[in-house]
């Protein structure tokens, strides 16, 4: 999508016509709003972007670096956990096991905030981490109940990597309709590739047929 706003409109119009389902996302306010409007959809919030917090923490805020690891360690700890919840999904004894551990940790975890909000000799910045923690709480916990819902949207930055480093090589485009263009190619080319198609090829090809057919698009049938 190439929009010059990044607000819940955006959201919203995209998923016109949609009345429900789960938003795995980062902490952008569009999301949220988006998600106050529109009660049947769930926000999924991204772990990865809160483990990034504390990495940052401990780039501005040496002091704070070890009590950072600490966070960041259980954060990992929870990621590795879901990782062996899932691969016994298909085993419900198993899955069962492997399940209470991860509601264990994320019992101990919510208890760890709690506790690290109510110590006065916190400083600012640290109680910032924990706060954003207990306020995107829900969001983040999405995948507990729901374990096919990823713990981060992971998937969706990888398939914008490539628009988003394209556009500081090449300057992006020249036009808003040039923009448009773009937008779609990137859109194909990404649903190409998630069906196993090289773009490249098939890129070759539809020109080919185009230029075969008066260099008008070819009808439907012939790029089946």
């Amino acid at each position: 999508i190439l929009d010059p706003r990044r607000s819940n409109e955006v959201i919203a119009e995209h998923l016109q016509g949609v009345s429900e389902g789960i938003i795995v996302c980062d902490r952008h306010s569009s999301f949220k709003c988006f998600a106050k409007n529109n009660q049947n959809f769930i926000i999924a919030f991204c772990w990865i972007h809160q483990r990034r917090d504390f990495k940052n923490l401990q780039i501005a805020h040496p002091v704070h670096y070890q009590w950072a690891e600490g966070w960041l360690n259980r954060i990992d700890a929870l990621i590795a956990q879901n990782k062996v919840r899932l691969a016994v999904i298909a085993q419900p004894e198993q899955f069962k096991i492997e399940d209470g551990i991860l509601r264990k940790m994320i019992e101990e975890m919510k208890k760890a905030i709690d506790a690290g909000l109510a110590d006065s000799s916190l400083a600012k910045e640290q109680a910032a981490e924990l706060e954003s923690l207990k306020n995107h709480w829900t969001g983040l916990t999405v995948f507990v109940e729901r374990p096919y819902v990823p713990m981060s949207n992971n998937e969706a930055e990888r398939a914008l990597r490539d628009a988003v480093l394209g556009r500081k090589s090449y300057y992006g485009s020249r036009a808003l309709w040039s923009g448009y263009l773009t937008s779609h190619l990137f859109t194909i080319y990404a649903t190409l590739e998630q069906n196993g198609i090289d773009p490249h090829q098939w890129m070759g090809e539809y020109l080919l047929a185009c230029a075969k057919n008066k260099g008008l698009p070819p009808p439907d049938k012939e790029l089946k």
